[in-house]
């Protein structure tokens, strides 16, 4: 049996509470056979590989009586860079608790779950789902994303504090609606005057903001519309339109100080398979 979690992208500012988008990124989970104790194999270092890996913690906290497994963890997601590792290892151990009662997979009391540990909601619904969603409430409502590209960009060396610890606050709709039009269309005259809706420098912290703002402006002059973290960074995401076929080879070479890396959308999102 394996566990497939996307990562996601996601801003720490007012879209947080409302957009999420999976991506070609994940994490997966082979579960073996029953053991005396759990058991966690994994490339990624630092993972611990027994019953104190988070996996197993969820999986435990869902149902504490789960007879121990071998499990073997392939992870995408590195943890720290803001693609959601620690929210895709926490989906990851709901389902397998879930998967090892013989219970059907079912999204809606996976997110009850959750809930109360996943800061960014719109994310966790963007990796259950997969794809670009909208969260309002408990609706969750897919969009299209057309005209567009990403690149995920990591510095070599992490700040402390990549961005505000403060929780985001709403985004009134009259300035969400707007992007969303123009991510739905590739309206690039649109992307290049207004995104990000928010300035970098209110998204990062004063620490963060030479170095991100050393990104933005890469990213603009190769044609990208800008930058803004995923989650609690310190990964920058770089949006440029489509039509820059060229963008990544020629990002690449000005940002000498971290890895680039192409981003793609994923319309899968969680799934247990046998």
């Amino acid at each position: 049996m394996k566990i497939w979690v996307p990562g996601v992208v996601t801003a720490r500012t007012p879209l947080a509470n409302s957009l999420g988008l999976a991506v070609d990124r994940g994490m997966t989970v082979t579960v073996g056979d029953e053991a005396l104790e759990w058991e966690v194999s994994s490339s990624t270092k630092g993972i611990a590989n027994d019953q104190s890996n988070p996996i197993v913690e969820a999986a435990l906290m869902a149902d504490p009586t789960l007879v121990p497994h071998q499990l073997q963890v392939e992870s995408q997601l590195p943890m720290g860079e803001g693609l959601s590792s620690s929210s895709a290892a926490m989906l990851a151990g709901f389902s397998l608790a879930a998967a090892l009662n013989g219970e059907a997979l079912e999204l809606p009391r996976i997110a009850k779950l959750a809930a109360p540990y996943e800061p960014f909601p719109a994310a966790m619904a963007a990796a259950l789902h997969g794809g670009f969603v909208q969260l309002n409430g408990t609706a969750v409502k897919k969009l299209q994303l057309h005209g567009v590209q990403g690149a995920l960009y990591v510095p070599d060396h992490f700040t402390a504090l990549p961005v505000p610890l403060s929780e985001p606050h709403e985004i009134e709709s009259a300035g969400l609606e707007p992007l969303l039009r123009a991510l739905a269309t590739g309206d690039t005259i649109w992307l290049m005057q207004h995104f990000p809706i928010e300035p970098l420098a209110e998204m990062v912290t004063p620490t963060y903001f030479p170095h991100a703002e050393m990104v933005r402006r890469a990213v603009r002059q190769v044609g990208g519309f800008g930058v803004f973290p995923s989650g609690s960074g310190p990964a920058l995401i770089a949006v440029a339109p489509k039509t820059q076929l060229n963008f990544l080879q020629t990002l690449t070479p000005l940002l000498t100080a971290g890895k680039v890396v192409p981003l793609e959308p994923s319309e899968q999102g969680l799934t247990v398979t046998d």
